[in-house]
């Protein structure tokens, strides 16, 4: 479990980058999902200001990469 330990440490001490996103498989960002949903139940909802911008971070590669996959653009979004 050390690879777990390591990570929740990582996404709870260290402003990371979109790019450190993109380089995960699928199942890494599946592991990085369920971690940020642990810390926030386990703080209700209560997070560090580092961990708060990892989550706002990882939300925007989420979208992101929903967009690519589904082909949506924003435009979309604005003529609806």
């Amino acid at each position: 479990m050390y690879y777990a330990r390591g990570m929740r440490d990582l996404l709870r001490t260290h402003q990371l980058s979109v790019e450190f996103y993109d380089e995960m498989d699928a199942f890494q960002i599946q592991f990085i999902e369920m971690c940020f949903k642990q810390s926030i139940d386990e703080k209700m909802g209560l997070m560090s200001e580092v961990e708060h911008y990892n989550y706002q971070l990882f939300e925007e590669f989420k979208k992101r990469e929903f967009e690519q996959k589904y082909g949506l653009v924003e435009e979309l979004y604005k003529a609806a």
